[in-house]
């Protein structure tokens, strides 16, 4: 294969990479935008359900014998 046409392969190949890295970054920056959308629609969200908690106190607990204590740790 002669260099012209060497150069000619290469110059294609190097346009068609640079594609395929445009179209990444495009996609990298669109995936940024929705996880920042999702992120704030999740805030929203939780904002509105905090005032709904019931907080559970934790005065019963339960005393599990020592000998159960062992056996699972």
């Amino acid at each position: 294969m002669s260099e012209k046409e060497q150069d000619k392969k290469n110059k294609k190949e190097q346009k068609r990479m640079n594609e395929m890295y445009e179209m990444i970054k495009q996609f990298i920056q669109t995936q940024i935008e929705v996880n920042k959308s999702r992120i704030k629609h999740f805030k929203e969200f939780d904002d509105s359900h905090d005032e709904d908690e019931e907080f559970v106190s934790i005065e019963n607990e339960t005393d599990f014998s020592k000998k159960f204590e062992e056996e699972w740790a």
